[in-house]
């Protein structure tokens, strides 16, 4: 195989990392609309129990957006093990090693920066909406 063959394996790579990245952001981007439609949601029809709901709905989010990043994570460690093959060894194999894998768990996505903080925030703000909204309707019923 030749040096082409090389660069055409990591392109592919690079491809799929790409695709991971924005598939993220697109998780993110959905999880706030959906966040904030729910909110208002119980806010304007007084249903506190919708809260819980989306609290719900902002963790299956962050599970989601986790499990991208953990695949991005094992996509990235693959194209620098082929970065650094042999060009004779090229196979173009697009799956990432079980090794690779193993090494990073669903707790990469779920602890990353990029989601502890987001989801973390729609989290606590759902809850805390929620004890609001309960607290109000305690006090306006009494």
């Amino acid at each position: 195989m030749s040096e082409n063959a090389k660069i055409k394996h990591l392109q592919m790579l690079q491809d799929v990392i790409k695709r991971m990245g924005e598939t993220c952001a697109a998780t993110k981007r959905y999880a706030l609309v959906v966040f904030a439609a729910m909110a208002a949601l119980a806010r304007v029809q007084e249903m506190p129990f919708v809260f819980l709901i989306a609290a719900v709905v902002v963790v299956v989010f962050w599970a989601l957006d986790a499990q991208y990043l953990r695949q991005e994570k094992w996509f990235r460690d693959f194209y620098d093990v082929v970065r650094k093959k042999d060009k004779g060894d090229i196979d173009f194999d697009m799956t990432p090693p079980e090794d690779i894998r193993n090494k990073t768990g669903i707790g990469y996505g779920f602890g990353n920066w990029s989601t502890r903080w987001l989801y973390g925030a729609l989290f606590v703000i759902t809850i805390l909406l929620w004890l609001s909204s309960c607290n109000i309707a305690t006090e306006g019923s009494a």
